[in-house]
């Protein structure tokens, strides 16, 4: 099985070759105390954002009742710039 995290950057470095402007934007700002509480809430948030938007690179998708578990989006292994 191909590596999935060497996919996704294999795709980011030709865009940015490409001369792409490659940008993130902060969904989220943590209100929690701890970090214990911080990684709580991070996980949780980014678990609900990737399953409402699904970013094609993304390989793992955090299920809604734990987003520690995930599926698996095999099309991540396989999608190329073009």
């Amino acid at each position: 099985m191909a590596n999935p995290k060497e996919n996704k950057y294999k795709v980011l470095s030709e865009a940015r070759s490409r001369k792409y402007k490659i940008r993130f934007n902060i969904l989220h700002t943590a209100s929690s105390r701890t970090m214990d509480e911080i990684d709580e809430e991070i996980g949780e948030r980014e678990g609900y954002f990737i399953r409402l938007y699904t970013p094609p690179l993304n390989y793992q998708i955090p299920k809604e009742e734990n987003w520690r578990k995930f599926k698996i989006n095999r099309g991540a292994l396989n999608i190329s710039l073009d």
